[in-house]
């Protein structure tokens, strides 16, 4: 597996852009988080406080309707995938596109592990195509899911998918889960789905069930890194076995503490205001532009386009390079075939001024 190519990131992408359309992440934190860490810096000489900690983890869970001893706090949900080693499954299969992280973590960890990709529509109901790091004398077959996760298998799955922005429904991954030793659903972005589709409920009664969730992209603290690992407590025991100790940093603690009571007081789970409207809008000022829709379903707070060029990732250089416009380029997603572009839900000005450098380049 190329590795290099696995960390390839939209953060990369962003590095000096003026407009950024290849970080899913939130550009402003909200002024009741940045207070609520800002009161902290006072306290920064003193080691992280377990109790508060404990505090924060519990208010979450409340928020869940969980026992506090089925979350685990992380330092986003990067290292929630690198705990995953911990569990030492015998084999992997993870399920593209999607995150490349657990691949990376995998191989890290001398894990083997099967990469699939989703075809047609990129649901779980679809046959998947096996991929290899290797040339193939001829094309793998599509073949069920079915036939490649079985009881000795951790398999990994993002809801919503990126960036097709797919949302593969709750029976169908509670089937799935049921299939395999251990079943990881990565929902980074499942807040930004109201939670129509999240297993969080289901990890006190689906053995080997974990759950991923972020807060860093929905509340815009990527710089923070915060996230939880929902699953059985004897799980998480040995997801923690070898983490070390003062995992997470006085400012993260206060963060998930602001958050959980900010849910709490107000109702709100979804961070993302008015996405829908938005995505929508820009979907469709895009494709009167010349893109092509590669997510006509996703649900996600970004777009999955194919832009109107026959060099998509000689035109985000030149957009990088002239415009200091940022997207985010395909081609580092295992199972995606086609020349695109990933990109950020922005406001309809934005938008406008993509479209506009777009077109400047395109001449």
């Amino acid at each position: 597996m190329d590795i290099q190519r696995a960390r390839i990131h939209g953060d990369t992408m962003a590095a000096g852009a003026k407009l950024d359309f290849a970080v899913n992440v939130q550009p402003i934190t909200p002024p009741w988080l940045q207070q609520a860490l800002q009161a902290q810096v006072g306290s920064l000489a003193a080691y992280p406080s377990a109790a508060a900690l404990q505090e924060a983890t519990a208010q979450l869970a409340a928020c869940w309707n969980l026992p506090a001893d089925h979350v685990l706090l992380v330092s986003g949900a990067a290292e929630g995938f690198h705990l995953l080693g911990n569990l030492a499954p015998t084999r992997a299969v993870t399920i593209h596109p999607t995150f490349t992280e657990p691949d990376v973590v995998f191989a890290s960890f001398g894990i083997p592990t099967t990469r699939v990709a989703t075809t047609g529509r990129h649901t779980l109901d679809e046959p998947v195509i096996p991929l290899s790091d290797q040339p193939a004398l001829k094309p793998a077959q599509p073949q069920p899911l079915a036939t490649v996760v079985d009881h000795h298998t951790m398999v990994v799955v993002g809801n919503p998918t990126n960036p097709t922005g797919v949302l593969h429904r709750r029976d169908t991954l509670q089937q799935l889960a049921h299939s395999a030793h251990y079943c990881v659903v990565d929902e980074a972005f499942q807040d930004a789905c109201d939670d129509t589709e999240t297993l969080l409920g289901d990890v006190t009664s689906i053995d080997g069930l974990i759950v991923l969730r972020s807060f860093t992209k929905g509340y815009g603290i990527a710089g923070l890194r915060l996230g939880a690992m929902v699953a059985a407590p004897q799980i998480l025991e040995a997801l923690t076995s070898r983490r070390p100790h003062w995992s997470l940093g006085t400012f993260q603690i206060a963060a998930a503490h602001a958050i959980a009571e900010h849910m709490h007081t107000t109702g709100e789970h979804n961070p993302w205001h008015n996405l829908a409207s938005a995505r929508e809008d820009m979907r469709a000022k895009l494709v009167a532009a010349g893109f092509e829709d590669l997510s006509p379903h996703s649900v996600a707070p970004y777009l999955w386009m194919v832009p109107p060029t026959n060099d998509p990732a000689g035109l985000a250089q030149q957009l990088a390079a002239e415009a200091r416009i940022a997207v985010r380029t395909c081609d580092s997603f295992f199972g995606v075939n086609r020349p695109s572009w990933r990109l950020a839900v922005r406001p309809a000005a934005q938008v406008a001024t993509l479209i506009q450098a777009v077109h400047r380049c395109c001449l």
